[in-house]
């Protein structure tokens, strides 16, 4: 049975290995060299790549500062409603109060307590649902809190010693630093939450009473209160959401608002809550939260006098809570950004570097495949192409270097011995074809300016010689032709062939790798390994230049003086290259000398030796006659 007909016959095996091609993920496509290089490159391409590289480097080093310093974050701000809260205690770490009262030539007064009453409450109002008959029940209570000239021990943080260092301390009044701490003030929620803290500071005519009774009589009082200023000193925050450790920078700011015994002025001020969210996380998620207060709104409300007070204060926090919300960078995005900057920078180096690389990849190819005609005085000298190829040729490939050598040392050491004259013609056949492979002809050979210069457009000539040579290389890697060429090396086969031999060279084996070749000391088994037939292939695609051009040169001596040379042996001689054959010739002619001279050498050597012999008898017969 035919492969074909099998192949049909096991649908289901068809199937399932088309099933398992277009399944596999990870396929691999087979890879293909071009000029026995899977990719094709350059010095300059190389360069420019580690120019790349370095600027990569720079960004990285860049972003890890950044990383490590904590500086930079990526924020986020957004409000929200506030409808119920937490208590915000009011300590005296984190929130300073003081009251001051001046008059119209904003000096402070002295003994505040002789003409005006400062209360300070801390008031909650809590609403309770009453299920059973549908009712809410609203309870409020407040707690005063006593105060006292201001001294430096109400001063905590070194903001407030600043700020208080500057003040008359003796005309500013504090809330009492003991009942402070025992039981600070508290703000929590809005008018319409169920729990609501405020804090309220009311300025009154100061009257006497049971507990107290020192103040000043009326007509003093009332011509001190014709007209003056509030003055409240308030703590507030400023955000600073560069830095890492501290969002909040507290500060110290007074406020003042006018007043007169023929008004009551109400002032609602509200506090303005900041929540700040910080992810420090280097790899994963690592949230920190920072609260803080900043002053808000200042509103102000006046009407006639009521003969209850002159000022009455209400701060409470404000309906609206501003959140921040800081982000570090990662290293995963750091590595992203990286990946997003190389792309960037090898898409800006494309443009300049891809021309020049494909245009000294086409020359490479196109030198590889053709020859062309180039006058002399336009040829293009000291290239990059002429280095590489010369490169390429001078050092082995392969493991032939040392045997080669291994094997001229042995020649070279037996001639010395016996042919002086045949190893000065080896000599001499090495640097001829040395000669040939420096100077090889009929390639084109683009220097770097020349190569800038092709590659953007200009010496067209050259360009049009190497499109040519590209559009040729790129016909022949036509599908049909490629198939067409096949077909064509069967029916060859069928030509050349007897049905025997035909037979036999369709068995003929794949092929086959030494396990010698990956041997350090493959040198000393080369002769042996070329010996075998089963080796020949492999060891051939091997064979570094000179090599080949040695053999070819005796191939060639061999063929030119067959007497009944073949059809085959003229062509292979007329299509072989001018330098060639001029290289070929030269070396014959200089083996002939070589032979020439070695005969008279030799035609000396016997004459000398017979005149010796002569000599001898001579003197022999001499001898003889005494």
């Amino acid at each position: 049975m035919l492969k074909y007909q099998k192949s049909n016959i096991s649908s289901y095996k068809a199937i399932f290995n088309a099933l398992q091609m277009q399944v596999d993920i990870f396929g691999q496509l087979p890879g293909f060299t071009i000029l026995k290089k899977e990719r094709f490159s350059t010095s300059f391409g190389a360069f420019s790549t580690l120019i790349i590289f370095g600027f990569c480097l720079l960004y990285l080093w860049i972003e890890l500062a950044q990383l490590y310093n904590r500086s930079g974050p990526n924020v986020i701000q957004y409000d929200s409603q506030l409808i119920e809260s937490s208590d915000i205690p009011l300590m005296n770490q984190n929130f300073t109060i003081a009251v001051t009262l001046t008059g119209l030539s904003t000096q402070p007064f002295k003994n505040v307590k002789r003409y005006f009453q400062i209360n300070v409450n801390t008031c909650k109002r809590e609403r309770i649902f009453n299920k059973t008959d549908n009712t809410t029940q609203v309870i409020s209570s407040c707690q005063e809190y006593p105060i006292e000239a201001c001294s430096l021990d109400h001063a905590v943080t070194e903001s407030q010693k600043e700020y208080f260092g500057k003040l008359q301390l003796g005309t500013v009044q504090c809330l009492q630093n003991e009942t402070w701490q025992r039981n600070p003030p508290k703000l929590q929620g809005v008018l319409q939450s169920i729990e609501f803290q405020y804090l309220q500071i009311q300025i009154q005519i100061c009257h006497n009473t049971t507990t107290y009774n020192e103040c000043a009589p009326i007509e003093e009082i009332q011509d001190l209160a014709k007209a003056g200023f509030y003055g409240i000193h308030l703590s507030d925050n400023l955000l600073q959401l560069n830095e890492f450790s501290q969002p909040f920078s507290q500060i110290q700011s007074m406020q003042q608002a006018s007043f007169s015994l023929k008004t009551s002025r109400s002032i609602y001020q509200t506090l303005k809550q900041i929540n700040i969210i910080t992810d420090d996380g280097f790899i994963l998620e690592n949230r920190n939260s920072f609260s803080g207060l900043i002053q808000n709104q200042w509103r102000e409300e006046s009407s006639t006098y009521n003969n209850i007070f002159l000022i009455n204060h209400f701060i409470y926090l404000d309906g609206k809570q501003s959140t921040y919300q800081r982000n570090y960078i990662k290293i995963q995005a750091i590595l992203g950004k990286i990946g997003g900057f190389w792309n960037v920078a090898v898409l800006l180096f494309k443009i300049f570097v891809t021309p020049i690389v494909i245009t000294l990849m086409n020359v490479h190819l196109v030198n590889k495949l053709f020859r062309f005609e180039i006058n002399e005085k336009s040829q293009l000298f000291k290239d990059e192409i002429k280095e590489e190829s010369l490169n390429d040729l001078n050092k082995s490939q392969t493991i032939y270097k040392e045997s080669s050598q291994q094997q001229y040392d042995v020649v070279n050491s037996n001639l010395k011995k016996k042919k002086p004259n045949k190893l000065k013609s080896n000599r001499n056949i090495q640097s001829e074809i040395q000669k040939y492979l420096t100077q090889s002809k009929q390639q084109l050979n683009l220097g770097i300016i020349d190569l800038f210069l092709v590659s953007f457009c200009c010496k067209r000539k050259v360009k049009q010689q190497i499109r040519y040579a590209k559009t040729k290389c790129s016909q022949k890697l036509d599908v049909a032709l490629i198939i067409s060429k096949i077909y064509e090396f069967d029916k060859l086969k069928y030509v050349l062939f007897s049905n025997e031999q035909l037979n036999i060279f369709n068995c003929l084996p794949k092929p086959i790798i030494p396990a010698d070749l990956f041997n350090r000391k493959v040198s000393d088994k080369i002769k042996a390994l070329e010996q075998q037939k089963q080796y020949l292939f492999m060891l051939q695609d091997e064979m570094p230049m000179k090599l080949r051009l040695e053999q070819a040169f005796s191939s060639y001596k061999k063929i030119k003086n067959k007497v009944d040379k073949t059809y085959t042996d003229y062509q292979l001689l007329e299509f072989l290259d001018d330098d060639l054959v001029n290289l070929f010739e030269n070396l014959s002619k200089n083996d002939a000398n070589d032979d020439l001279s070695s005969i008279s050498n030799r035609d000396k050597l016997n004459s000398a030796s017979q005149s010796r012999q002569l000599n001898v008898q001579l003197d022999i017969s001499q001898i003889s006659q005494y």
